[in-house]
């Protein structure tokens, strides 16, 4: 018999949905509500019956990910079904993603006993902290049911936690901030708690080593809200979490404003992730900011791309110098996928070093790149590379560029029919190329894909791009400078 822990107790003021009711073995569990989405936290065993009522008429119900397999029963205005593990998952009325109730359900977690290097953030209360700067050996526990406002920063330290079922509330929130900020730090982990609201990159990693990210939640809406930015940092693993971001849900990167030539990016592992991408951005994404010498060992694996409105799910975009290579997406479902599968692309764009300086201002305007310089071989991105015009130009900003080698795409699966865009393209056909491209066990609709359908496929500047081992043609679709307009 499962067992359910007694529901998180939130303060009065802590604002509660209007649309659900939501029941875990009958006991009546708070419902946030955020811009994004309607939340529920709970703890316990294994196995638990939901049910969730509505206030609007019930014509269809979708539990994602689609994988669990999960059949929910229709009885007026509730649903049915049981969750038979820990998960996060997406449940969805009536085709309406602007307010579908998300359920985080994990084991319970035990509080620790406060002391000088542990904090707590008790349940039923708002903490307003602003700005929280942790130093080495230091813990943060946010109980089930503690609202936490403010951001952290960990900063040349060592062995930091952040940890806890609690909320890092942002909604009220005016300024772009990063909500927790690791920088130039070590063992860190970061784990069950949910970042609700976010402004900015909710989580940026920079110049770190072995930080651990476990079954952290994050709800962003708001511009430029990645879930999760790894830059220029090394061992890194992120597991078992649940994005929903209008921008790239997860982001790999390197240098940005602060190059090292000398700086390797390598080993990262993404796995077990559930990813909602909304507009813009990209599902998982390499890029754009790839300034350092080399980034390599990232790794994407057994994760649940459930929505991706407008990028690609699966992309790399090296504006820089960085030599990418031995990077793998492996064992990924993707379910609502409304734009690009994969998209490669080494060029100049406006986050570029070496780029045209009025066309982006660090901290200020930013001027998109004018119709002619465009390149609308991926029309999502069309503004924001810079395209050049002649031999001379190109020339002009070739030593800046980087490459793409060894990348593998293997047992994807689209759980339903429909053929989206595949961009792969080099800066040049020579040491700015993408070699080395593959995909294997591809299935749509639960059929193997032996061959992409041409008309989808944009391809140039690339060698040995590989499709159910069979070689495609370098130069595949539409012509340079013609595709896509």
């Amino acid at each position: 018999m499962a067992t359910v822990s007694e529901p998180f107790v939130y303060a009065p003021e802590v604002h509660r949905s209007s649309v659900y009711q939501v029941r875990l073995d009958g006991n009546e569990h708070v419902a946030l509500e955020s811009q994004k989405g309607h939340i529920v936290r709970a703890a316990g065993s294994t196995g638990v019956e939901v049910e969730i009522e509505t206030t609007a008429d019930i014509h269809s119900c979708v539990v994602r990910p689609l994988a669990l397999g999960i059949k929910p029963s229709i009885e007026g205005g509730r649903v049915r079904f049981r969750l038979d593990r820990h998960a996060s998952i997406s449940v969805e009325f009536n085709d309406d993603l602007d307010t579908p109730l998300l359920l985080f359900y994990d084991a319970p977690i035990p509080t620790p006993l406060p002391d000088e290097n542990t904090r707590v953030f008790s349940a039923g209360r708002i903490h307003d902290i602003g700005e929280v700067t942790l130093a080495s050996h230091q813990r943060v526990f946010l109980e089930g049911g503690a609202v936490v406002r403010g951001q952290f920063v960990i900063e040349n330290a060592e062995d930091v936690r952040i940890q806890g079922p609690g909320v890092l509330d942002q909604s009220t929130r005016m300024i772009r901030k990063n909500t927790i900020y690791v920088r130039r730090s070590r063992n860190v982990v970061i784990e069950d708690v949910l970042l609700l609201d976010t402004f900015e990159w909710s989580i940026h990693l920079s110049f770190s080593r072995e930080v651990a990210l476990r079954r952290v939640r994050v709800i962003g809406w708001r511009p430029n809200c990645d879930g999760i930015d790894i830059l220029s940092s090394s061992h890194v693993t992120v597991s078992d979490c649940f994005l929903r971001n209008s921008d790239d849900c997860i982001a790999i990167k390197a240098g940005g404003r602060e190059p090292d030539p000398e700086g390797i990016v390598e080993n990262i592992l993404v796995e077990r992730c559930v990813l909602w991408n909304d507009v813009p951005g990209n599902a998982l994404e390499v890029g754009f900011e790839l300034d350092n010498h080399a980034v390599r060992g990232v790794h994407f694996r057994d994760c649940d791309v459930i929505h991706v409105l407008r990028g690609a799910a699966f992309s790399i975009h090296n504006s820089g110098v960085s030599r990418v290579e031995d990077v793998s997406f492996t064992d990924i479902r993707v379910e609502d996928l409304r734009d690009e599968f994969a998209d490669l692309y080494i060029g100049l764009s406006i986050y570029s070093p070496d780029r045209p300086p009025e066309y982006f201002v660090p901290g200020g305007p930013r001027r998109w790149t004018p119709p002619e310089h465009q390149d609308h071989v991926s029309p999502d991105n069309a503004s924001q590379w810079w395209m050049p015009l002649d031999s001379a130009e190109h020339a002009r900003f070739a030593p800046g560029r980087g490459s793409i080698s060894n990348v593998r795409f293997q047992r994807i699966s689209f759980l339903e029919a429909f053929p989206s865009r595949i961009v792969i393209k080099g800066y040049d056909n020579d040491d700015h190329a993408v070699r080395d491209v593959s995909f294997s066990e591809i299935t749509s609709g639960g059929r193997p894909v032996d061959e992409w359908p041409r008309e989808q496929l944009r391809i140039f500047n690339a060698h040995n791009i590989v499709f159910a081992g069979r070689l495609i043609d370098a130069a595949a679709g539409p012509a340079p400078g013609s595709a896509g307009r």
